[in-house]
């Protein structure tokens, strides 16, 4: 597949360059239950194309996620401070069903943000919080 830039737009040569996973740690603050509160976690980045499903592309300059470490995976499941941000992602309706009777139009490409990177610098902002993807799932 070559990658695209949105719809059917070719990416430069320095926004495929950045495709990969990369490790770090981040801090995050937030309040909870009335307290400031900060959290420190090793997280990954994944940049990859954008999503396709079913011919539909993700419209932003490259997929992106970002998940903390270690994933539910390797802990045995959810912790407290654990989270994962997405750009988009692409759903199977009727998740319970057998894999062999998975058919395309089972599946729901839902973008979560809108992505700008323009001179080196990442900007974005929330395109739909998708609150119905459960009822739809």
């Amino acid at each position: 597949m070559a990658a695209v830039d949105g719809p059917g737009r070719a990416l430069s040569r320095r926004t495929a360059r950045l495709f990969g996973a990369y490790n770090g740690n981040t801090t995050v603050r937030f309040r909870y239950e009335g307290e400031r509160r900060r959290t420190q976690s090793g997280v990954e980045v994944f940049i990859d194309e954008p999503i396709e499903d079913d011919g539909i592309v993700e419209d932003n300059p490259f997929s992106l996620g970002l998940v903390t470490r270690p994933s539910i995976a390797d802990a045995g499941g959810a912790y407290e401070g654990m989270y994962s941000a997405v750009s988009a992602a692409t759903y199977l309706c009727g998740a319970s069903a057998p894999a062999i009777d998975y058919r395309p139009r089972d599946t729901w490409l839902a973008q979560h943000w809108d992505l700008r990177f323009t001179d080196g610098r990442l900007t974005g902002s929330m395109t739909d919080t998708n609150s119905a993807l459960p009822n739809a799932l």
